[in-house]
């Protein structure tokens, strides 16, 4: 009989997992990095998740939920909503070649601070048997005013 086990994946892989509340209110599609902590010498590699209807996650690092290193993290989380403008596939395309605002708008769902490592607050330990209740309860208000970005050169 064949297998069809390969090695695609990575070795010391933990469960991880939870959910994502906002001012008490499961959040939708939402972006969940988990970034190794500058301090610990055990986490290797940033693990990712997007958030169901519930607000649950799973995190993956190289293949869909296969989980997270043991280790320290920062954790960022980000919702937004993107109108007018290029593309994703035509700003990936096009990286490095910006000129100014034109019309395409950036509104986040969430407060920005949790969007980015230094502000977010947010650190978790993942222990050695994994975690799969992690609690991400956010608060806040968002402003709901989108912000303009940068246009491709033409």
């Amino acid at each position: 009989a064949l297998c069809g086990c390969g090695s695609n994946g990575l070795e010391g892989l933990v469960p991880g997992g939870g959910q994502l509340t906002f001012n008490g209110e499961p959040v939708e599609d939402a972006t969940i990095v988990f970034a190794p902590s500058q301090t610990s010498g055990d986490s290797k590699r940033s693990a990712t998740a997007i958030t169901d209807a519930a607000g649950n996650f799973k995190l993956m690092t190289l293949n869909p939920n296969d989980g997270v290193f043991p280790g320290d993290y920062v954790v960022t989380v980000s919702k937004v909503k993107t109108e007018g403008g290029p593309s994703e596939r035509e700003l990936l395309e096009n990286f490095g070649r910006f000129s100014g605002p034109d019309d395409r708008k950036i509104t986040y769902l969430l407060p920005e601070k949790y969007g980015k490592v230094d502000e977010s607050g947010l650190e978790i330990t993942i222990p050695v048997q994994g975690k799969k209740d992690i609690l991400l309860s956010l608060t806040g208000t968002v402003s709901g005013q989108a912000i303009s970005v940068y246009k491709i050169k033409k």
